[in-house]
Parts: structure tokens; sequence; C-alpha cells
């Protein structure tokens, strides 16, 4: 190759270069001025909002201004409303528990565990109780998808192990008789589920407006609406508020929203497990001694607004969960703090009463593992441990 070749060998690379770099930096700057112009109307929306809640509020504080305390009148509909709601009360989780915890409308009954300790079970088992007594439920589930949801709740009608389902280990005959139970919830409105499957319905449970919008827009609809679960509404309008304030913004206007609602609002949530304690060499939930503020997972202002607050811990060795409430509202007679829901782990679901076919089981389950099983002296303690004074 003679020199002059070469030189326009390297004059051409070198021009090349140029392009290329050239090229490079435009399209650097085009992607600059895209994120500006982003950035400029996602400000341009905070502003509008921002505006629009301080003329709101200028507007509510002139009223307060311009407001006649003394000329308030008496509302003896909406008490009477109140107590017609209250008597019309929906079942919570069994008959025997609904005696004690009353979800009616104006409830904000707020139900924190620990992460694996049957949240999703007893969503499925709440909802399942609403069903079978003829009521709508609207589950906004942001954990789970909307097939799994469904199989649950319909695999407890069925007494189908859920576990079973997942694991394909079910006959034909019994996903069958899931995939019917499940397709008549679903056609005959009994059972609504809402999961983030795309981005509108993700809206719909993970935003503070996409959740409320949702809640307005079952009025009339439902008897009752399960959040599984509240720590995970954690975006902000713009997608750039920090999900703690989201959380907090939320349980504001949750609170606001339970005052007119038609239906109790059962929300989960997500806390860290309780100190454990020794009592006669059982081992036992120190739930009297730590409140789930303490161990509380994002804004703590829904513990504030919650109408009731139940905590649901698991105790594995012991084959069961402890409902404790720390905050009841409407309850009443001789309460007890403590209830214990018996878990089925070959059925994946809670019961109510320790049975005789449920006590062979475990029984047979723990002598299989080398362990002791004393199932009414363990019932007796548990019992005796959650009892008020």
């Amino acid at each position: 190759m003679s020199d002059d070749q070469k030189n326009t060998v390297d004059i051409d690379e070198v021009i090349n270069g140029i392009d290329e770099d050239y090229e490079r930096a435009v399209r650097t700057q085009e992607i600059v001025n895209e994120n500006n112009e982003i950035n400029a109307e996602i400000r341009n929306l905070e502003l509008k909002e921002k505006q629009q809640r301080l003329a709101k509020m200028k507007a509510l504080q002139e009223n307060i201004k311009s407001e006649d305390l003394s000329k308030r009148k008496f509302n003896r509909g909406a008490m009477l409303k109140d107590l017609e709601d209250r008597a019309n009360a929906v079942v919570f989780i069994n008959e025997k528990i609904s005696e004690h915890f009353v979800a009616a409308p104006g409830s904000l009954i707020v139900i924190p565990s620990m992460t694996n300790n049957g949240k999703s079970t007893l969503t499925a088992t709440i909802s399942e109780a609403l069903v079978n007594t003829n009521k709508r439920v609207l589950v906004l589930s942001n954990e789970e998808k909307e097939e799994d949801v469904r199989a649950r709740v319909s695999c407890l009608r069925q007494s189908v192990s859920f576990g079973d389902y997942k694991t394909n280990r079910c006959s034909q005959e019994q996903i069958i008789k899931v995939l019917d139970d499940a397709e008549e919830l679903a056609n005959n409105a009994q059972l609504v589920v809402i999961s983030p499957q795309n981005e509108e319905d993700a809206l719909k449970v993970t935003t503070v407006e996409g959740v409320i919008g949702t809640l307005e827009k079952a009025k009339g609809k439902f008897d009752a609406v399960i959040i599984d679960y509240y720590t995970n509404v954690n975006v902000g309008s713009n997608g750039s508020m920090d999900p703690w304030h989201v959380n907090n913004h939320f349980a504001t206007e949750l609170n606001t929203f339970k005052n007119t609602c038609p239906f109790p609002i059962i929300l989960t949530a997500q806390c860290d497990s309780v100190i454990a304690k020794k009592a006669d060499g059982v081992t036992l939930a120190d739930m009297e001694g730590s409140h789930p503020a303490y161990r509380w997972k994002g804004g703590r202002s829904i513990l504030t607004y919650a109408t009731d607050i139940i905590e649901l811990n698991r105790l594995f060795d012991k084959s069961c969960s402890l409902l404790f409430a720390h905050k009841v509202r409407f309850g009443h007679g001789e309460m007890s703090r403590g209830h214990t829901l018996w878990f089925d782990k070959r059925m994946q679901r809670f019961i109510e009463e320790w049975t005789p076919d449920f006590d062979a089981d475990l029984t047979a389950s723990r002598v299989k593992r080398n362990e002791s099983s004393q199932p009414s002296e363990v019932q007796q303690r548990l019992d005796n441990a959650f009892k008020d004074e």
C-alpha cells in the first residue's frame, strides 16, 4: 500500500469516527431533551395537584370561618342507618369469631402479619365465608395473581387441597370442580378479583388514587372489600413519591372514605413477628407485650385510623394461628382478645375447632416426625393465655 493510499484510509477512519461521535452526541442530546420534557411534565402535574389541594383547603377553611356551629341539626336518619348497618354486619372468618369482631359498614379492619404467616390463606377464608352467605366480595390483590386468589377460595369451597392443586396432584375431577366453582362465582359477581396483570389493573391496586377510585366504583355493588395488602399500595400518582409517604396518604384517604362507606374494608398488612416466650414448656407469642406499631412495615398512620387491629400470628410447631385483637371498635360482650385458628396443613385451610379427625391427622403427623402430641393441653393453654382477666 502506497503512502497516499494509507493516508487516505487514515483520513476515512478519522472522518467515520467523527461521524459516529457526532451521531452519538446527537442521540444523547435527544435522550436528554426527552427526559427533560418528561420531568417537566411530571413537575407540571405535581404543581397542578398541589394547586388543586391548596384550592380545596382554602375553600374548606372559608367554610369553617363562615359556618355557624350552633345551627347544626340532629340527623336521626344517620343514627338509625348506623344501627342498621351494625345489625346487618357480614360474617368475619366464621360465625364464632363474628360474635366478637363486627365487620359492618364503617369498619376498617387491619390484619397485620409476618410473611408466610397465612395472610393469603386468611383472605381466602374470609372470602369463602362471605360468598357462602350469599355476599358479594371484591378482592384487590397486589401480591397474588387473580387465578391463585380464585383457586384458593374455590378449593376451600370444594374441599380440595390448594397445595395439591398448585402442584398438580389433584385428580381431573377435582380440578374441574374447582374451575367450575370459580367460574360460577365470577359470572355471578360474587367474587371479583383485581390483580396487577396489566397496567390498568396495576394502577387500581398499587396507587392511592387507583384504589380509592375502585372503592368508589364498588359502592352499591359489593358487601365487603378485601385489600391484600396495604403495604403494597406504595406508588405515587406520578410514580415519584416515597412509598412510606404513599402508605400514610393512603391511610388518610381510607379514613375519610370509611365514614361513608357502605361496606366493611378488610386489609392485610406486613409486620415483623412477635417476641416468643415460654409458658410451662409451651411456646407462646407475647402479643400483649408487643404492639404491631413497633414491628410495622411502611407508613403507620393506618394503625391510628383502623377501627380494628387483629394480628395474625402463626405457631408452626402447634399447627395453629392466633388472632389477637389489639384494637376493637364494635366488640361486645365478654370478648376474648385471642382466638385460635387451627391449621389443617393437608387441606391448606383454617378450621374453627379442634375436631377428632384433625386430632388424628395431627397426631399421625407428629408421630411421623417423632414428636410428642398433647393437643387438648395445648389448646387449653392457648385459650387461657389469650383471655382477658
